[in-house]
């Protein structure tokens, strides 16, 4: 799981009490390779595959939750919204607005 940073509590006294939206656009693979990150290369694997994102929209205190998720076994990417849920394109999911949180899973080696 990644966890981005999307809250700031300031850095003067003026405006140290009020937390402000972190919004940066963030690009991130659906495929995580890892390999080129570690010393010890004697791992199962190190590469890691993309099943879910979490956003958040709105500002601190407040706001809505919605969630993109994978069907492993339809390989079909899913928007999810309080009651609606949608069947959407991967390409959707590259680069999210609101994203808060990424869930990958480890992707195992295949066995020769």
């Amino acid at each position: 799981m990644i966890h981005f940073k999307r809250f700031s509590f300031g850095e003067s006294e003026s405006d140290q009490q009020i937390p402000k939206k972190i919004s940066t656009k963030i690009d991130f693979p659906p495929i995580l390779d890892l390999s080129d990150r570690v010393i010890n290369k004697n791992v199962d694997s190190l590469v890691y595959e993309l099943f879910a994102i979490s956003n958040h929209h709105g500002q601190y205190g407040s706001g809505h939750y919605t969630a993109y998720a994978k069907n492993k076994i339809l390989e079909k990417w899913h928007f999810f919204d309080d009651k609606q849920v949608y069947e959407i394109d991967q390409q959707e999911i590259q680069s999210v607005d609101d994203a808060y949180l990424l869930f990958y899973q480890k992707v195992q080696k295949k066995k020769n």
